[in-house]
């Protein structure tokens, strides 16, 4: 499933477009529409700006992330609404947070009105709540029968998006449609048309990149390496037969055996440079996304394994109960160290470096409601920078 276009405005009217960076409900630096150091570049810091059109660009690239989370935990196909509702969720809390959520725990076993009840659990701070109610809200109603609200405060609904006009399947570029078609259809559709319209039935986006990488397998490893070399080997099979010698009958010898294996031979030297073009023609076009799957994924592992390596190393600290703002910001120093001290360079970037890291575990712990980015992830971020230095400084001596 695909964040449908009533998900995406609702969730942009949930977050707000920010063009200067500014600090969230916890004290998190974020800009744009909800970016923050745990999603990747650019880096939100005092002073930073960015213009409307970069801020659509990095949601888009953003929410993509949360949407692959969803769709690959839910364990079952979810309604619209219901799959738009826990996008923003995820959105908000961060997909290690999702991954242990009761809100998932409880659809894996079957109780989706639970599951809608455990949204309200995420309650804290407590500015939150309305944008859960909201969730919450969305979470059970079907946008046929009324459009959601980015918080249950708001008077009105979020509008729904302007459909596009589209020719039909099969029309040419630049189709029109005629004058009686246009006129025989509502000028002011109701709102579930509208949804309808908007909302079209297509292709996932796991079957279509399925379907592309398959049809692209085919045409690479079948069609053009295999069906060239064996029209020539009918052709040209004659050839390969040595002239009979006059002997007796008894004792004829038909020397096939080397044109085989010179045959196999000259196979060999015309597929092996096809078979190396093609394979780099498929990571070129598809080591992208591959990358990227792979990358999210050891990013998401190496926070859980410091969290857990944290909280049975710190004082205090309890798997699964509310930790202390003290507690907390031990706990994100020592996973930050654990981080930087087991994971690669290139994997510490790709998390949003330390700062990265430390927002991603600040997000994941169960914290008390007190403790805020300014009481909690700075100070654990002063700790791991000064221990990294001593340990740095230990190394050279």
């Amino acid at each position: 499933m695909d964040l449908s276009a009533v998900g995406r405005a609702v969730l942009i009217a949930r977050e707000g477009r920010r063009l200067e960076a500014y600090r969230d409900s916890v004290g998190v630096w974020t800009i744009g529409i909800g970016h923050t150091a745990a999603a990747g570049p650019p880096m939100p810091r005092a002073g930073l700006r960015i213009e409307a059109g970069e801020a659509d660009a990095i949601f888009t690239r953003d929410v993509a992330a949360f949407v692959r989370t969803v769709a690959e935990t839910v364990p079952e196909p979810l309604p619209q609404h219901a799959f738009d509702a826990l996008v923003s969720l995820c959105f908000n809390i961060g997909p290690a947070a999702f991954r242990r959520s009761t809100v998932l725990r409880r659809l894996r076993a079957g109780d989706r009105a639970g599951a809608g009840e455990a949204i309200l659990m995420w309650n804290r701070p407590a500015a939150i709540i309305p944008r859960r109610q909201g969730e919450f809200d969305q979470f059970r109603t079907p946008y046929e029968t009324a459009l959601p609200r980015a918080r249950r405060s708001n008077a009105q609904p979020v509008a729904a998006p302007v459909e596009r006009p589209s020719s039909p399947s099969g029309a040419r570029p630049g189709w029109r449609a005629p004058v009686g078609l246009a006129a025989r259809r509502p000028l002011n559709p109701s709102p579930p048309e509208r949804i309808a319209a908007m909302t079209p039935i297509k292709v996932t986006h796991h079957k279509a990149f399925a379907r592309s990488f398959a049809r692209t397998m085919a045409r690479v490893f079948l069609i053009r390496p295999v069906l060239p070399p064996l029209l020539l080997l009918g052709c040209c099979a004659p050839a390969h037969a040595t002239p009979l010698p006059a002997v007796d009958a008894a004792a004829l010898v038909l020397p096939w055996g080397d044109a085989v294996v010179a045959l196999a031979q000259g196979l060999s030297a015309l597929l092996t440079p096809v078979l190396v073009a093609a394979f780099a023609a498929v990571l070129a076009r598809f080591g992208g996304p591959l990358r990227l799957l792979v990358t999210d994924a050891l990013v998401d592992r190496l926070v859980r394994n410091a969290t857990d390596y944290a909280l049975n190393a710190v004082a205090g600290a309890v798997q699964g109960r509310r930790l202390t703002v003290s507690v907390g910001s031990a706990v994100i120093a020592r996973a930050v160290q654990r981080a930087l001290d087991q994971a690669p360079a290139w994997l510490i970037r790709a998390a949003g470096g330390r700062e990265g890291v430390a927002e991603k575990v600040f997000r994941s712990l169960p914290l008390e409601a007190a403790a805020t980015a300014g009481n909690t992830l700075e100070p654990a971020l002063e700790r791991a920078l000064g221990q990294g230095s001593a340990r740095e400084t230990r190394r050279a001596v």
